[in-house]
Order: structure tokens, then C-alpha cells, then sequence
């Protein structure tokens, strides 16, 4: 019997995430992309004993598929998690690191928030819940919840932190989906949120979210995968034409002579990339909606010390920035005390976040101005004394996509998308969460015998 045949485009956590499932399932799997290495954003650079991650530096595991999965690929051995002494977590507020608090105890003496602050933050039970018809925005969801200091100095800086967002832009509903869940289905995030503890408890759902990264960096994620299908994999390839007949895909790239024909295809490319692929008119203009989701420009930087320069302990995961602070970064991550081997003994390694939505100017500078940039706002905040030894510079023009206002009508054309053509699945950073737990585990279901 013949097998199916199913065809990837793009090459990053999501796409070979997905044809790893595919080839699990018996099909016949191609993976295409135009770049010339795997991983798409993920990657780490090496130099001098220091790791420099040029996206995302560990993985939120939220559920136990994510552990799963790195196990069926042999993943597990390779592992490592985040050093209990890293877990705790900075907020600079008038301009000083102050940690954030982690139990009741710690959030009543807090100096984060006010004592009028916290009083509102009591009130939440006795708020009425959204209507559930509007989209409304971070900002407004967090301050009619729990006032405007928690939006100052707890949803403002988290939120920078995952999306390097705009808080009165992005979608409660869909860049907060746990909570706005919570809220509509209980009428409020603090009795919700003891009440969905003793459901989990009820039912044996008891995982405990885990963070993660690899004993060579996150690269060594992608590599492996790539390793696994290597014989599937086609690099520096452009497709070149595709066509829907009969219920199956035939499609052209610039590396055979004639066409092929798919049962299954799965996009895997960013939202802004879907407008070049040659998809036929009519299919084409179906998806011209995907065009208009906004990506934010991101910069990194990344720093090594010698230990004795910095005076801050880096007891933690490490510091988020409101907006408030009037600071040109976003946070900074204290990468060598979150994961060992990040940099060589004696030394620290900091990766500090410069741009986003409301700073997306930053990105376009050179790199010597981000360095200075970075250097003189860690220099105030962690007692920074002399020069870097080691040093490196990611950017992103459009590295983040953002689950803003209106991100329903994004929703209703993928799933109008794909009733339409059922054997067609698009996944990537822009659907079902941006991180790489989330763009895993949505590759695993959507990939699926029976989907």
C-alpha cells in the first residue's frame, strides 16, 4: 500500500516539530525552507566558554505532552533545569530591584504595591465579570480587576516580558487566555483561580509548570530534530508554485523539475511570510487577512562579566522594567545563575531585551548604540564596574507576534481556512501562543491522524 505523502514549509520548532509527528504516523514527509539552517529564530552562539541565545533563552513547559515529546526524540538526558536559587523574580521600581513577592506573607509587605494598592487588589472577588462579546485590552482588563498599580508595576512589566507588547492594545481575551477564562467562567481571577486548584486536585491534575533549557543551549532542540529527519529535510529551497486538485496539493520547488503531490500540507512560516508562498488567487486572497498581524521588533544583547564586576547578587531569574521607569530596556535575564554552563567560571552572563511595540526605534540602531543602550541601564541597576568581556547582538524587526485587539477576526479566517481545505493545517508563533511549549504542543494536535 502506498503511503501518504505530506510536504512541511518551514523548518523551525513548529514545522520540524511537525513533521517529526507526521513521519510518526506512517506519512511520507518533505520539509522545506528558504534559509539555510533549521531552527528558524532558535539558535545559540558560542565564544569563550559564554552562551548567547538569539531568541527565546528556556522553555515554560505548561503540560506534560512538551515533556513527552522530548522524550520520544531522546531528548530527556539533555535537559536541564532551572537552578531553584534562580526562581526568584525582579521589578525595578524607583529605579531599585524589588523582588516579587511569592507567597501571601511576601505580598503583604511588599513595598511593590501600596497599601491602597493591595486593599484594591482585595476587591477583585466583588467585580463583575467582562462581557464576554468585547475584546477588550490588557490594560483595561487588568486595571478594572485589580487597579492600576498591579497594571503598573506587575501586568505592564510581565506582559513586556512575554509579548514586548503594548498593554492598551493587546487582547485580554487572547494574550491572556488563562485569565480571561478564569474570569468568565468563575466572575473572578482570585476565587477562579482557588476553585480551578481543587478542580486539578479532583481530577489528578497536578503538573507543576517547569523551566527549561538544553546542556548546549537551545539550539540543541532544533539540531536534534533536524538530525531525525535529515533525510527529509531541504534547505535553501523556495516553493515555487502551488495547486489544489482533486483534494490533494501539488506543489513545485526550485530543487526538482516537476511537481508533487501532497495529502497533507502544513505551513509553518511566520504570519508576515504566508504572501510569499504562490498560492493560487482564490486561496491567496482567503488568507490575506494573516497578513495584517503585527510582529514586534526585539533586540538582545547579551553580555558577559567577570563576576567581581557586577555588585547585584543575581539571586534570580532575573528583572523586568515597567513602563513607568522611563528605562530604554525592557528586563534583563540572568542567564548563568537561571542555567549552568552560560558562561565560565568566575564569570556571569546577562541577556538584556532593548525595542517592542512602544520602542521599536531601538532595534533599527547600531549595534554599538544597543550596546551602550543595555550597558548604562544595567550599569544603574546592578552596579555594573568596567567593560564587558564577552558581547553579542540579536535583532528581530519582526520578532514577536502580537495577539492584539481584534485578534478574532485572525481566528475566524484560520478556522474558515482550514474547513475549506481540511488536509492544510497552519501553525506557527501566531496561533495558540508564542512560546515554544505553546508552538509544540499546538504542531502535536493539529497534526493529527484524524484532523
Amino acid at each position: 500500500m502506498e503511503s501518504k505523502k505530506a510536504i512541511v514549509i518551514g523548518a523551525g520548532i513548529s514545522g520540524l516539530t511537525a513533521a517529526w509527528s507526521l513521519k510518526k504516523q506512517g506519512y511520507e514527509v518533505k520539509i522545506v525552507d528558504k534559509k539555510s539552517k533549521t531552527g528558524g529564530v532558535v539558535d545559540t552562539f558560542v565564544d569563550k566558554g559564554f552562551k548567547a541565545e538569539s531568541g527565546t533563552n528556556c522553555i515554560m513547559v505548561h503540560s506534560q505532552k512538551v515533556l513527552d515529546f522530548l522524550d520520544e526524540i531522546g531528548m530527556t538526558d539533555e535537559i536541564l533545569e532551572i537552578k531553584s536559587s534562580a526562581k526568584k523574580r525582579y521589578i525595578v521600581k524607583d529605579g531599585k530591584l524589588l523582588a516579587v513577592p511569592t507567597n501571601p506573607i511576601s505580598a503583604l509587605i511588599s513595598k511593590i504595591f501600596s497599601f491602597k494598592g493591595k486593599f484594591r487588589i482585595f476587591k477583585e472577588p466583588f467585580i463583575s465579570a467582562s462581557d464576554c462579546d468585547k475584546e477588550i485590552s490588557v490594560a483595561e482588563f487588568t486595571s478594572r480587576r485589580l487597579g492600576e498599580e498591579v497594571l503598573d508595576y506587575a501586568m505592564n512589566p510581565f506582559m513586556t516580558g512575554v509579548y514586548a507588547g503594548d498593554i492598551n492594545r493587546l487582547s485580554a481575551k487572547w494574550a491572556l487566555p488563562k485569565l480571561w477564562k478564569l474570569e468568565q467562567k468563575y466572575g473572578s481571577l482570585i476565587k477562579g483561580s482557588f476553585q480551578k486548584m481543587l478542580e486539578n486536585r479532583k481530577e489528578g491534575k497536578r503538573f507543576k509548570t517547569k523551566i527549561i533549557s538544553f546542556k548546549h543551549g537551545m539550539a540543541q532542540l532544533p539540531k536534534h530534530l533536524s538530525y531525525l529527519m535529515k533525510d527529509d529535510i531541504n534547505l535553501n529551497c523556495k516553493v515555487l508554485s502551488i495547486d489544489y486538485e482533486q483534494g490533494k496539493w501539488n506543489i513545485v520547488t526550485d530543487n526538482e523539475d516537476s511537481s508533487d503531490t501532497y495529502d497533507k500540507m502544513i505551513i509553518a512560516v511566520p504570519a508576515y511570510a504566508l504572501k510569499s508562498l504562490p498560492f493560487p488567487g482564490n486561496i491567496a486572497l482567503l488568507l490575506d487577512t494573516l497578513n495584517n498581524i503585527e510582529y514586534a521588533p526585539i533586540a538582545s544583547v547579551t553580555f558577559g562579566f567577570e563576576k567581581n564586576q557586577v555588585s547585584h547578587k543575581l539571586d534570580g531569574f532575573g528583572v523586568l522594567v515597567p513602563s513607568k521607569e522611563n528605562m530604554s530596556i525592557l528586563g534583563s535575564l540572568f542567564v548563568s545563575s537561571m542555567f549552568d554552563g552560560k558562561a565560565p567560571k568566575g564569570n556571569v552572563t546577562l541577556t538584556t531585551y532593548i525595542g517592542g511595540a512602544l520602542n521599536s526605534e531601538l532595534v533599527e540602531k547600531e549595534n554599538s548604540e544597543l550596546y551602550d543602550i543595555a550597558y548604562n541601564d544595567l550599569q544603574k541597576l546592578l552596579g555594573i564596574k568596567g567593560q564587558p568581556v564577552f558581547q553579542k547582538v540579536f535583532k528581530w524587526k519582526k520578532g514577536i507576534a502580537q495577539y492584539n485587539i481584534g485578534y478574532d477576526a485572525f481566528i475566524e479566517c484560520i478556522d474558515e481556512f482550514e474547513q475549506e481545505f481540511p488536509n492544510i493545517k497552519l501553525i506557527s508563533s501566531y496561533r495558540d501562543g508564542i512560546g515554544i511549549s505553546s508552538c509544540i504542543e499546538n504542531a502535536l494536535a493539529k497534526v493529527k491522524a484524524n484532523v
